[in-house]
């Protein structure tokens, strides 16, 4: 008796319920007899993974973000879902977009939080939420601390901008202006500083 083993990793979990595929090996000795067995696998969806990311663009009147998310399924087509949210004093109502990539307007001073649903055809679904912070086009001293009940506190030039549930991870841009970025070492929640144009410190 001879075993062996073989892999094959399906592309596209097709949209519907679980998919059974069939099977089938053939195998032929030296003497060209050959025997054969068949059998069926049962493949279901992998959800796919949401993971947004700031990109630096160098246009400093706009916040820009993508999705630097996954599926396993490397042939299945995603669909990309956003929100950001502004939070505190920042003015205005929430911002919808559909596509990879994410760029809205930014005020001076302002935090959003920003919210990331990946959808595959079969209805997996994955969400990433994240706090960015805008600073200004000055010399900024931009601190984030924790505040207590799982929360950040964000502090702009001394000013307190608020205390903010961070999601998943915190995304800073200094805009223009030679900025200070702290963050308290003792903070776990992942970060994400850009200090955009100027020359920048950026330290946590």
């Amino acid at each position: 008796v001879h075993t062996f083993e073989a892999d094959h990793q399906y592309l596209d979990d097709p949209e519907g319920s679980l998919d059974v595929y069939p099977i089938q090996v053939v195998v032929t000795d030296s003497a060209g007899a050959s025997g054969s067995a068949s059998s069926s696998v049962v493949v279901a969806n992998a959800n796919p993974t949401a993971v947004i990311v700031g990109v630096d663009t160098g246009n400093t009147a706009s916040i820009s973000l993508t999705s630097a998310g996954f599926d396993v399924g490397s042939l299945a087509t995603l669909s990309y879902s956003w929100t950001a949210t502004p939070q505190g004093a920042t003015l205005g109502t929430p911002i919808n977009f559909f596509g990879r990539d994410f760029q809205f307007a930014r005020q001076a001073n302002a935090a959003y939080i920003v919210t990331l649903t990946v959808t595959d055809p079969d209805g997996g679904v994955d969400t990433d939420t994240t706090l960015v912070v805008a600073g200004t086009t000055g010399n900024d001293n931009i601190a984030v601390t924790p505040a207590g009940g799982g929360q950040v506190a964000v502090a702009i030039n001394g000013t307190p901008l608020g205390a903010f549930s961070p999601g998943n991870g915190v995304a800073i841009f200094g805009n223009t202006g030679n900025d200070a970025i702290t963050i308290d070492p003792t903070l776990t929640v992942p970060m994400e500083l850009n200090g955009e144009s100027g020359d920048d410190t950026l330290s946590g």
